[in-house]
Formats: structure tokens, C-alpha cells, sequence
């Protein structure tokens, strides 16, 4: 009802503060981008203290970009509790990008995008980069990133016919990273793995028993961004770790 209405934020209107949970149970990539918006948000009204309840492994993508993120059921009482929608943008902005987030901005919260806020941001705990580190120096000669390595992710979950790299095209790939003196090394967390050059042995990929992930699964975004942020080269696909790739500093096809 909010976002069909338009009228969130003149719920709060004339309220110094406002305690806010925002359900954002949807996928890596999507809580991604969502990032945009905690972004918006936080310069637009500063006086709300938000709360986001997602999936596991999302919680990482929103340190420092609110109050707290929560997995599973909250157990405080908020002013407002309200579900997300986060739908494809089928618009065109004039001063913007169309985008899920624009959409969000604009339909939801009645913000128009700023391009200073419209970068995706994911801030990595020092845990997850000391495990990163770790990682890399077991594959690698150097010892402080940027380690020479190529980190790839070609096969996603949802729509892999229209996003998905071939193992033909992928496979290139990694003969042409070899030759720049770069590892690569592929997300691959299936069992068994999706990628026939895991299965095969020929390229690294940090498994699900691997001590990267420390106690918080494969999936975890912080620990995925830790692992892009110091690697020399990111190549992703249109999926979760390549919008958390992204959202790095590191050089990202």
C-alpha cells in the first residue's frame, strides 16, 4: 500500500525521528543495489533510524548503511514495518538511469536519484579481509594485495540462458588471464560444482569446506566483496557477486 500510494515519507512528516524496518527479502544482487537506496535515504532523512530484516548472507552488504541488518524475525517494535517490493523498471528517466533503485527512489520514497549516491557500496569486515588475504597468499607468490589474480563468476541462478558466459567463451578467458601472469579463480559453490574447469581441477575455486567463508557460508557478500576488493581484476556477469564486484575499487569487466 505504501509504494502504490506513493506517500512513505509523509507518514514521518514533521517527526524528529522515526523508527523504521524495511523487509528486504530478496536476492545478492538485488540487496546490492538496494544500497543505492540506504544511500538516499541516509542523506534524505537522517533523522530515521532504519533496520533491514533480508536473507542470510545479504546482511554483510549492509554494514554501515543502517542501524542494523537482521536475519530472520525482528524483536523490536518499530514505527514502521514494511515490506520492499523491488520491481524491473519498464520507465525512462530523463536524469537518470532506469533502474530497480531509481524506481524504488522515486515511486516509494519520493526522492529523485543523486549520482554522487547512485554506486553500489559494501564495506567488508577486517575478518573478512584477513581471511581474503589468506586465501590469495596460499595461491599467489605476493603476500599484500593486490594479489595477481583474476576472480570470475559466469554462471548465475535466475535467467542464466540471457546472462550466463559459455564454458567455450570462459574457457578463453582463463587462458588469456594465465598468460598476463594472473590466477583465476571462479565462484563456484554448487555441489557438484556448475563449472566444468572446477570439476576439472583447473582453475582455483574457494569450496564450501575452504576457510575464506570463516562461519558464515559461500554466500556471504562481505566475504565476497573482501575477496574482489584484492584481487587485480573482477569479471562477472550480470548476477549477485558481479554487482558486489562492482561495488568495489578493483577493475571489474
Amino acid at each position: 500500500d505504501d509504494w502504490a500510494r506513493g506517500v512513505f515519507p509523509r507518514c514521518f512528516r514533521g517527526r524528529r525521528a522515526a523508527h523504521v524496518l524495511f523487509r528486504f527479502p530478496h536476492g545478492l544482487g538485488d540487496s546490492v543495489q538496494f544500497t543505492i537506496v540506504l544511500k538516499h535515504l541516509r542523506e534524505r532523512f537522517p533523522e530515521w533510524s532504519i533496520d533491514v530484516a533480508t536473507k542470510p548472507g545479504c546482511d554483510s552488504i549492509f554494514r554501515g548503511l543502517c542501524r542494523r541488518a537482521i536475519v530472520g524475525e525482528p524483536d523490536e517494535v518499530y514505527d514502521r514495518n514494511v515490506f520492499v517490493p523491488w520491481f524491473e523498471p519498464y520507465e525512462s528517466y530523463a536524469d537518470s538511469p532506469s533502474t530497480k533503485a531509481a524506481k524504488c527512489l522515486r515511486e516509494m520514497f519520493d526522492v529523485g536519484p543523486d549520482s554522487t549516491l547512485s554506486t553500489y557500496s559494501i564495506r567488508p569486515s577486517e575478518d573478512a579481509r584477513q581471511r581474503a588475504t589468506a586465501y590469495f597468499r596460499k595461491l599467489t607468490d605476493a603476500t599484500e594485495p593486490p594479489f595477481p589474480v583474476l576472480l570470475l563468476h559466469y554462471q548465475g541462478t535466475t535467467s542464466p540462458r540471457f546472462k550466463n558466459l559459455s564454458e567455450h567463451a570462459l574457457r578463453k578467458v582463463v587462458a588469456a588471464a594465465r598468460e598476463r601472469g594472473l590466477v583465476p579463480v571462479v565462484l563456484d559453490w554448487e555441489t557438484p560444482a556448475r563449472s566444468g574447469l572446477v570439476r576439472e581441477g583447473a582453475v582455483a575455486c574457494p569450496r564450501v569446506d575452504d576457510p575464506v567463508w570463516g562461519e558464515l557460508g559461500t554466500g556471504d557478500a562481505g566475504t565476497i566483496a573482501a575477496l574482489a576488493d584484492q584481487a587485480a581484476l573482477c569479471f562477472g556477469i550480470d548476477s549477485g557477486p558481479g554487482k558486489i564486484m562492482a561495488a568495489t575499487a578493483t577493475p571489474t569487466l
